[in-house]
């Protein structure tokens, strides 16, 4: 799963600098996104994100995710973001527990 995001200011931490909140959040969002695309749906049920580089508002950064694990009943997805020139700027794990039958769309 993969998605490009350009960070607005209205999710300023610091002054000129992306909270980061907001890149746990879409990183969260990506990763049970990897999992709906497979046709499950599941929520989190541990999230750990590692913010390694500060990211500037208005940049461009670019999350990825993907399930490193199934089971019958939980999922292990890693994540990270990256802005355009490679730097990574957070990267995450979680553990997805499995709820409910195939994912629906809203």
């Amino acid at each position: 799963m993969r998605t490009t995001y350009v960070i607005p200011e209205r999710f300023q931490g610091f002054a000129g600098i992306a909270h980061g909140g907001i890149l746990a959040t879409i990183l969260d969002e990506c990763m049970v996104n990897a999992v709906w695309l497979r046709g499950s749906t599941a929520v989190t049920a541990r999230l750990e994100v590692r913010l390694r580089h500060p990211v500037g508002v208005g940049a461009r950064v670019t999350f990825r995710a993907e399930v490193v694990r199934e089971s019958s009943n939980r999922f292990e997805v890693t994540s990270h973001a990256t802005l355009d020139d490679g730097t990574v700027i957070a990267d995450g794990k979680a553990l997805l527990i499995k709820v409910g039958g195939k994912a629906k769309r809203l």
